[in-house]
């Protein structure tokens, strides 16, 4: 691997992790909070669409960019010996931040495909004048956040092990 290729790899993984990360912290300490300070619930429901919309291609294409470069990184780190292969605290701290990182990637999944729509229909339904309530679902959207932001930490927890090993 050319020598250039290693540096980029870090910056941009940082890159990554600071809008995958920092897109949750916002979600999860300020977005919600700043919902029910709405008393319109189709102005809720317009603002959570408008920020999902704008941040979604940005969090896939981080998560793209992180699952890239960490592969670079991990198959250029010394202690790296094969998929799977654990042999070393390094490694059961990788493994583990993988769980965790797959554990995301399944939440955010299931946001993107399966309550963002949810959400979106009710968006609909209320504006045509329907009194369905979004509260259940914006609860579950906040814990969502929260779950993930959790893992992120973890993770990120699971790296400064992994540097240290």
């Amino acid at each position: 691997m050319p020598e250039w290729v290693l540096p980029i790899a870090y910056w941009l993984h940082m890159v990554a992790t600071v809008i995958w990360i920092g897109g949750l912290v916002f979600q999860s300490l300020v977005l919600f909070d700043s919902l029910e300070s709405l008393s319109d619930a189709s102005n809720r429901a317009r603002l959570l669409e408008s920020v999902r919309r704008r941040f979604e291609p940005w969090a896939w294409l981080s998560l793209a960019v992180l699952m890239g470069t960490g592969l670079t990184q991990m198959t250029a780190h010394p202690l790296y010996q094969g998929l799977l292969v654990i042999r070393n605290p390094w490694s059961a701290a990788i493994l583990a931040k993988h769980v965790a990182v797959g554990a995301m990637v399944l939440l955010a999944a299931y946001q993107t495909w399966g309550l963002y729509p949810e959400l979106g229909r009710l968006a609909l339904r209320q504006a045509r004048g329907d009194a369905a309530d979004a509260a259940p679902l914006l609860r579950r959207q906040r814990l969502l956040s929260r779950i993930s932001l959790s893992l992120g930490l973890i993770v990120l927890a699971l790296t400064a092990l992994a540097r240290t090993a």
